[in-house]
């Protein structure tokens, strides 16, 4: 595996952002090419000037240049300092339903918008880890993800932030021993009835809504007490769907599930509120 792995992803580095043209920097600041080439052009522009290409007509900006460029040029507010950051939950019980493919493009999309984006891994699986360039059987330690929180061996998760290949883009991955937190948690309740076991990714994640515009939490889909983690740890939650009958079906056993989870925890966090709920139609 390890073999097929390395010719899969080689060369190293595995990943790497891309590179953005004039227009496609004006198409993400909303405005027109020449207004580009206008602000490149003056003596005293203080925006990143990129680099030129071919017989120098064409330039090229990285993905941080052009984020840059999005955020003084796009009229985009940027979220208000005493505002903490929005924590988005990508939820499903169907699996194949792109939950893991969902979470990274809206990642990526925020970052385009001049956004600071965290995304955490609850899923055994690993794959947003994997999507975010590493390779969890091997780069990947039990250390590095949710577990020493949950273990009660760290306050918050601010020891877990990683750097990925793309810029404002930061991961808290996973790795396959995550599945333990599946047996610590009950433990933990089975020795303090009045342990509060669903604020436990919630309380971890609150000094981080300070430094982040966005964290988007990618789970498993099972109803795991991790995945309950997120959905409580969320105050706004995305599901995606594919529009198919199973999928429908599975949808409808997902809401059913919600309502009770919902109904469950009401006078335990009476306070609670979602800023939006969606469906996103995926595969389509």
């Amino acid at each position: 595996m390890q073999d097929i792995r390395e010719q899969m992803l080689a060369p190293r580095p595995r990943k790497k952002a891309p590179s953005f043209s004039i227009g496609q920097v004006a198409a993400l600041c909303g405005i027109d090419r020449t207004r580009v080439n206008y602000l490149v052009g003056k003596e005293d522009c203080q925006l990143p000037q990129g680099s030129t290409q071919g017989n120098g007509r064409s330039r090229m900006f990285t993905l941080a240049e052009a984020q840059e460029w999005v955020r003084a040029e796009s009229g985009i507010h940027p979220r208000p300092k005493n505002k903490p950051g929005e924590i988005v939950v990508v939820a499903n019980f169907k699996g194949g339903s792109t939950k893991t493919t969902t979470t990274m493009s809206l990642a990526q999309g925020l970052t385009l918008r001049g956004r600071k984006v965290l995304v955490v891994d609850l899923d055994p699986q690993a794959s947003l880890t994997e999507l975010c360039g590493m390779y969890a059987e091997q780069d990947v330690d039990e250390d590095d993800t949710v577990l020493p929180l949950v273990y009660g061996d760290e306050p918050d998760l601010r020891y877990a932030v990683m750097d990925t290949y793309w810029h404002n883009l930061s991961v808290i991955p996973a790795a396959t021993p995550i599945s333990a937190a599946e047996f610590a948690i009950p433990t933990k309740v089975s020795v303090n009835k009045n342990f509060p076991f669903w604020r436990i990714i919630g309380d971890g994640l609150q000094p981080l809504r300070e430094e982040f515009d966005y964290i988007i939490i990618d789970t498993s889909p099972a109803m795991s007490y991790l995945t309950i983690n997120g959905l409580l740890a969320a105050n706004a939650m995305v599901m995606p769907m594919v529009p198919e009958s199973l999928d429908f079906i599975s949808g409808t056993q997902f809401w059913g599930l919600f309502a009770d989870l919902c109904r469950t925890f009401a006078h335990l966090e009476p306070e609670k509120t979602f800023d939006f709920v969606s469906i996103l139609l995926s595969k389509v």
